[in-house]
């Protein structure tokens, strides 16, 4: 018998339903004598067609994904990361290969967080949850995160896979727009609602101490007829001022709040009774003692203001104010750019 030559080649073979399959052949040419034959031995690769096509899919996958992929053996050594996780954290891919993931490690977990992480591998073979990364140059990165254990045909795990979201920037948008919620959008003083959130807080802690809070109630006199005059983006203007006006002449730990049009509102703390009050609203009034610059105009501005004091004059948020605002329609009655306690 003579061999005078082999074949080896992949094509497609059809099924009798029609459908196609891969296959490998390997065919031998022999002569015998004055007569040829061909062997050839077939196999079927469909499975490792299909295996090689889920290879290059998660190697698409690892390269191209917009998560930081971390893959380690079983005592945690970096054994690979992908193009994302150096994006993401700063690590240049052959600095962090052979070590540990502590080197990102922040100090936002304590121990406690990392024996949940562990423990949940170890029982379940993986971990979900949100965790905060520092990156290279000191900064950080929170991060959802997933670690999964790849095992191998029996059931031995063999490496951890880790996939971090970077949800930084969702994170910023959720503070926006809590922020927002919160916030006068032209002023960026608080608004109504924090205002109220505030003065609730105030008045419970007050009440098991045996404290006195005080509400200001200001509202800017004729304030129409700057609109009217110069229009509205001058009587903006002179808000934005007025607030920061305001903010100045109070305490850091005091509230001023804008609550709507030219109404402004001041939470103060800790007021022992309304002798020591009357400097505070009359620090307030001297705010309004000099002219407010609207581009090349200028602009004297005054207030009315009522005062409230709790317990005597309210002891929950919805009644300070109302006494607040009743107290300063009488400062208005009493010609404005003065002010008056709510006096029942």
């Amino acid at each position: 018998i003579k061999d005078s030559g082999n074949l080896h080649y992949e094509m497609d073979y059809q099924r009798s339903d029609g459908s196609d399959y891969p296959v490998e052949v390997y065919a031998s040419h022999l002569v015998f004598g004055d007569q040829e034959f061909y062997i050839a031995l077939i196999h079927d690769i469909s499975a490792r067609r299909d295996s090689e096509r889920r290879l290059r899919q998660s190697a698409t996958v690892f390269d191209c994904a917009a998560e930081a992929i971390v893959i380690t053996d079983t005592q945690g050594i970096i054994l690979d990361v992908n193009a994302a996780f150096t994006e993401i954290l700063g690590y240049p891919r052959e600095e962090v290969i052979g070590r540990n993931p502590r080197i990102w490690k922040s100090d936002f977990h304590d121990d406690a967080f990392y024996e949940v992480l562990w423990r949940s591998i170890r029982e379940t073979g993986e971990w979900r949850g949100e965790i905060i990364n520092r990156n290279k140059d000191g900064s950080i990165t929170p991060a959802l995160s997933t670690i999964s254990t790849v095992r191998n045909e029996s059931g031995e795990p063999i490496s951890h896979v880790a996939i971090y979201t970077d949800v930084s920037q969702m994170k910023k948008s959720q503070q926006q727009l809590a922020h927002l919620a919160h916030h006068d959008p032209l002023t960026n003083l608080p608004n109504r609602v924090l205002f109220y959130e505030r003065l609730e807080h105030c008045l419970e802690r007050a009440a098991r101490h045996e404290g006195h809070v005080a509400v200001i109630f200001l509202d800017l006199d004729h304030f129409k007829h700057v609109n009217d005059s110069l229009g509205h983006s001058f009587g903006d203007k002179l808000l934005i001022q007025v607030a920061a006006a305001l903010t100045a002449a109070v305490r850091g730990e005091d509230t001023v709040a804008r609550i709507g049009g030219d109404e402004f509102t001041i939470l103060i703390e800790d007021m022992r009774d309304k002798t020591s009050l009357s400097s505070v609203v009359e620090k307030v009034l001297c705010a309004f003692d000099h002219e407010f610059q609207l581009g090349e105009s200028s602009i004297r501005v005054t207030p009315s203001l009522g005062v409230s004091l709790s317990p005597d004059d309210g002891q929950d948020a919805e009644t300070l104010m109302h006494n607040a605002d009743a107290a300063m329609y009488r400062a208005k009655a009493a010609g404005r750019n003065t002010y008056k306690f709510y006096t029942g």
